[in-house]
């Protein structure tokens, strides 16, 4: 035997002395100091010149994972990889950031393949987690394992983020996986968690929100019966709406938290004046307008509401033409998701029964608004409302 096979021999002697838990096959030798119950962390072989099988049983330091793959390799004549540091740094520079997860996971899922020439990669998703209920994922109610586990030729890399078992990849190659590659995976499960760990907060972030516009919309039920039940039936048509027009997800999600907080300054207009069923006094109506004021400094106060959110409270009364309030904006001056929020205000307004007047039916209430086309109301808007409302 070679001074490769004698390195070998030394490095066994070392772990059993560490009392590490393997098992080595060098051809048909087998060396192994293991307890029969523990599981395999990591299974490698090595087709070569000669044959090499490793076990381990429990983590091992990645700097002796790779001077174990080298003499390995060396020993069984097998082509050595790229130094580490290459491969990390080639890695990182590939990755590319995005505060939307599933576009992160499949960023991911690019680059390790790419990397590690992987021949398959999935991703599934904790069953158990519910930050994302509304993105397609493979689900798993497989028990997460808390470590990188290779076995020949597939690897799983969990992704446990805030104590939350959030998902697993799972790589498949089928030339099988050495020391080398599960070393530069523990090297590269930081960069990998952090990745994920930025955008994870960040549709967190948006259920924390979603969460906390629900309870201003409960606030406003309390003062305006109804509310609640119109605000769902605008947020329903308000996504359509934002599908059909090709809207970013960011205003889509934009459109859904306006459509549950846009009348909220409500809650500072005098009761008697929201429940009046005779006709307002010119007084009572311009106290009525201030309510996008109020709401807009209600919001403005909350710096986690996007910008585009509080414009919807703030505009949605504007009107085509000019007559609107409270700036009196014309046209595309007006906001576009404050232009579709009040469409949709002014459209289930009509439905509804209100203190001063009886609903109308739908085909009337289009009617109307459609008289209206290109007077307060955005044409081509419009044409998307009928569209949207036509199965209803």
């Amino acid at each position: 035997m070679n001074k490769f096979h004698n390195l070998l021999l030394e490095n066994i002697n070392t772990l059993k002395l560490l009392g590490i838990d393997f098992r080595i096959i060098i051809d048909n030798e087998i060396y192994e100091n293991s307890s029969s119950n523990k599981k395999e962390h990591i299974k490698v072989q090595y087709k070569g010149k000669h044959y090499v099988e490793i076990v381990f049983f429990e983590n091992i330091d990645y700097i002796f994972l790779l001077s174990l793959d080298s003499i390995v390799k060396d020993f069984c004549s097998i082509k050595k990889e790229k130094d580490i540091d290459e491969k990390i740094l080639n890695f990182i520079s590939n990755l590319k950031p995005n505060i939307k997860f599933k576009k992160t996971i499949e960023n991911i899922k690019k680059t390790l393949k790419s990397t590690f020439s992987l021949d398959e990669i999935k991703f599934y998703l904790s069953a158990n987690t519910k930050f994302f209920e509304n993105i397609e994922f493979i689900t798993s109610t497989e028990r997460i394992i808390p470590y990188i586990s290779c076995n020949i030729d597939k690897m799983r890399i969990p992704v446990i983020l805030e104590n939350l078992d959030l998902g697993y990849f799972v790589l498949i190659r089928n030339k099988g996986f050495t020391l080398y590659d599960y070393a530069l995976i523990y090297k590269l499960n930081d960069y990998i968690k952090k990745n994920i760990e930025n955008s994870f907060l960040e549709n967190k972030f948006n259920i924390i929100l979603d969460k906390s516009l629900n309870v201003l919309t409960i606030i406003l039920e309390t003062r305006v019966p109804g509310a609640e039940k119109h605000c769902e039936n605008i947020l329903k048509s308000a996504i359509k709406f934002g599908e059909i027009l090709n809207l970013s997800n960011k205003n889509i999600q934009n459109l859904k938290f306006g459509s549950m907080i846009f009348d909220i300054g409500k809650i500072g207009i005098p009761e008697k004046i929201l429940s009046k069923k005779g006709e307002l006094t010119l007084e009572e109506n311009n106290l009525i307008k201030k309510h996008v004021i109020y709401g807009y400094n209600l919001v403005s106060k909350i710096p986690t509401i996007p910008e585009e959110v509080k414009k919807i409270v703030l505009y949605h009364h504007e009107k085509w033409n000019g007559e609107g309030y409270p700036e009196g904006l014309t046209g595309d001056n007006i906001p576009l998701l404050a232009q579709i929020i009040g469409l949709l205000d002014t459209y289930y307004s009509l439905l509804e029964d209100r203190p001063y007047r009886s609903k109308l039916p739908k085909t009337k209430a289009i009617e109307l608004i459609d008289s209206y086309s290109d007077v307060f109301f955005n044409p081509i808007l419009v044409d998307v409302l009928k569209e949207v409302v036509k199965n209803d």
